[in-house]
């Protein structure tokens, strides 16, 4: 196998990592968050984020957050009847095409036993359900864990912010370093 085919197979690989989009089993739209298997923290931001792919279409969405078997916890509505529409401010370019994207944040409760969980989104329309699993850690009190901290250290004060731009971007941002080092990697042994 030549060089250039393994750059070649290693630069789809990576692409595809920046690009990660669940599709949904009615094939309406795509997840984009959370992450299949994505950590987060109760008494956090679960991000929800979706892609409608058909315009036009009559879809009818409803989204969940359900414990897995054995979590000893009960499900909660993230969304009856989540934003499907086709408005300007929630259009994003992906391949030189126009889609519509959706974005909630939902509030995991302190409470919520760590574990698996997923994230259920219910199309009504098909009677479709797809699911993406997701993993809870336990809370953590940050204003415990900041004043036992500051006995020793000075400590950064948390703050939340709100990413109003409806671009895939800023989920492909994190991945740069990443990508430009692999490719920095690939290209040092071709030359």
């Amino acid at each position: 196998m030549h060089l250039s085919t393994v750059f070649a197979y290693f630069a789809l690989f990576i692409s595809s990592l920046c690009y990660a989009q669940i599709p949904s089993k009615s094939g309406e739209f795509n997840i984009t968050s959370p992450l299949d298997d994505g950590v987060y923290v109760a008494g956090q931001q679960l991000p929800i984020s979706y892609v409608i792919l058909d315009s036009g279409s009559r879809l009818s969405l409803n989204i969940y957050f359900q414990p897995a078997p054995g979590i000893n916890s009960t499900g909660a509505v993230i969304a009856k009847n989540a934003d499907v529409s086709e408005v300007a401010g929630a259009v994003v370019t992906i391949n030189n095409k126009y889609y519509w994207q959706h974005t909630y944040n939902y509030a995991i409760p302190p409470t919520a036993p760590p574990g698996s969980y997923f994230v259920l989104f219910e199309s009504v329309n098909t009677s479709t359900n797809t699911s993406v699993p997701v993993i809870i850690r336990p809370y953590v009190n940050m204003t415990t864990a900041t004043a036992s901290s500051s006995a020793t250290a000075p400590t950064a004060s948390a703050t939340e912010s709100s990413n109003t731009n409806k671009s895939i971007g800023g989920q492909i941002q994190p991945m740069v370093p990443l990508v430009m080092l692999s490719l920095s990697v690939a290209l040092s042994y071709l030359l």
